[in-house]
This record gives structure tokens, sequence and C-alpha cells, in this order.
């Protein structure tokens, strides 16, 4: 009978230690204070979205925050060092002289949640 309240015990603790930051463990700690700065701007719209890619050989998150036609997505590596931005009034495809539609798409790392309540 001990053995099985240790069993359930255990088991509570691991279902509440689950949490958000578990979620995103593949995430550097600077793109996720980037996505919590990201998430706070005065200037994100209910349709912002971070993404994450696979990019000439490296992991790279694209912060789009697309309000209008002429903004640009920004693209950071990793380690938040900035390597581009893509979109904006010209139209921008490239990232260092690559086309960014050869970037292998992972997952959607961050969006805002008011885009869920605008869809419905």
């Amino acid at each position: 009978m001990k053995g099985i309240r240790y069993l359930l015990l255990a088991l509570v603790v691991m279902m509440f230690s689950c949490s958000k930051s578990e979620v995103n463990a593949d995430v550097t700690a600077c793109i996720q204070e980037r996505i919590s700065e990201f998430k706070n701007s005065d200037m994100i719209c209910d349709d912002a979205v971070v993404t994450k890619y696979l990019f000439q050989k490296q992991y790279v998150y694209v912060f789009d925050s697309s309000c209008c036609c002429d903004w640009i997505a920004g693209v950071v590596d990793a380690d938040c060092n900035v390597i581009g931005g893509l979109g904006g009034f010209a139209g921008n495809t490239e990232i260092n002289g690559e086309d960014f539609s050869n970037a292998e798409f992972i997952r959607e790392v961050w969006r805002n949640p008011r885009s869920e309540s605008a869809d419905r």
C-alpha cells in the first residue's frame, strides 16, 4: 500500500512539473527571452508568430509580426544573432545569399493567443 502512495505521488509531481518552458526545451535561453520581448512589444499584431527552421545547417527563428505588407520578419540564429530579414517593401526572400525557401520548417515555437480568438 505504501508503494502505491509513492507511485501516485510521483505521478502527481511529474504531471505538475511539466511547464511551458519544458515544451520549449529545445529553444535557447536567449531565444526564449527574445520571444518574451517580442510578445510584449507594442508593435505586435494579432497574427504574430515565431517559427523555427533548419537553414544553412543551423537552427534559425523567424519573428513575424506581419501587421502590414511592408513589415520585415526578423531572422535570428539560436544565439540571437540577427542574420537577416524577410519580406518588407522589397519582398526580400534571401538570407546570406540563399533563398529562404530552401529552409526546412521545424515547428511553430510561439503564436499570439489573440490570433486564435480572432479566428473564431
